[in-house]
């Protein structure tokens, strides 16, 4: 990622590994819906697997309240709640479908991504979620896994408060933290396994980066399925 400066203002320039290139088509397809605000993207090089993107401007989730981070989760169910049936769309977008069949019930297949605070970005007057690299096709409750990750229990569950609030006029908030209890050692595993594809991506001069962060996903998926009531809301 790199910063710009242009007469217009700054503008960022990322460029991805080749599994991801779809992450702009993704953003311009969500940004298209006009249900938040996303990235604006004002080139793409498909060739080179780049592109620009004007100055998102705010501060990023790390440095902002617990209040306004349960305010980016509310964000994200409203992103997740419009995309429900919009499978075929999203595929079509560049998103990945991830259906194992040990899914927990009655939430559905929605948008779900990397989703947590470093890839927020709150503004005055609003929340920008960003960097859709990794958005699958799979159950929205994955997306708490990183959330929830270095959190303290008592933050971990208003959290999950704040999430499970949001999706109340579809599934009752106790329901989706019973479909929690299952689907936290599958969104374990679903980190884990993206960290090996990144390391196999990188190869082994740059592995490094991403082995330990799959062993810590190792560990938490053991501690998430051997004791499931334990610590629930976030990781140990």
């Amino acid at each position: 990622m790199l910063r710009t400066p242009t007469d217009r203002g700054d503008l960022y320039l990322k460029a991805v590994l080749p599994r991801l290139a779809r992450e702009p088509d993704i953003t311009r397809y969500l940004a298209s819906l006009r249900i938040a605000p996303f990235s604006t993207i004002t080139a793409i090089s498909p060739g080179d697997r780049w592109w620009l993107a004007e100055d998102f401007g705010g501060v990023d989730g790390w440095t902002v309240s617990a209040e306004q981070r349960r305010a980016c989760l509310t964000q994200l169910v409203m992103v997740q709640k419009e995309t429900i049936h919009r499978r075929d769309e999203l595929i079509a977008a560049g998103c990945v479908p991830l259906t194992p069949a040990s899914l927990a019930d009655d939430v559905g297949s929605t948008l779900a991504r990397d989703f947590h605070p470093g890839n927020v970005i709150v503004r005055d007057d609003e929340i920008l979620l960003h960097d859709w690299s990794f958005a699958t096709v799979t159950n929205p409750l994955f997306d708490l896994a990183s959330w929830l990750l270095d959190t303290s229990e008592p933050d971990a569950a208003s959290y999950l408060d704040a999430y499970f609030a949001a999706w109340a006029d579809t599934v009752a908030p106790e329901r989706m933290r019973s479909a929690w209890h299952v689907a936290k050692p599958l969104a374990a595993m679903v980190e884990m396994m993206k960290l090996i594809e990144l390391a196999d991506i990188v190869g082994p001069d740059h592995d490094f980066n991403w082995l330990p962060m799959t062993y810590g996903w190792g560990r938490r998926l053991l501690n998430a399925a051997t004791h499931p009531d334990l610590t629930i809301n976030g990781w140990r």
